[in-house]
């Protein structure tokens, strides 16, 4: 949830870049995520942005079959 954190996916040159862009740095990223803020605890934050990784990578594995 910092700005930074999406410029070094951005830089890593990574094709799929998943995170949140509140804090700004949405641009960088290609699936933006909108975190649960019911639950701030940073962890509880990345574990939902994993969850959510974890679901379109099923999908896509689904869709090649």
């Amino acid at each position: 949830m910092d700005v930074r954190d999406n410029v070094m996916l951005w830089l890593s040159g990574a094709h799929r870049r998943i995170g949140y862009g509140i804090g700004g740095g949405g641009s960088f990223l290609t699936d933006e995520i909108t975190p649960d803020l019911s639950a701030p605890h940073r962890a509880e934050v990345w574990l939902r942005l994993l969850e959510h990784g974890e679901s379109l990578r099923t999908r896509s594995l689904v869709a090649s079959i």
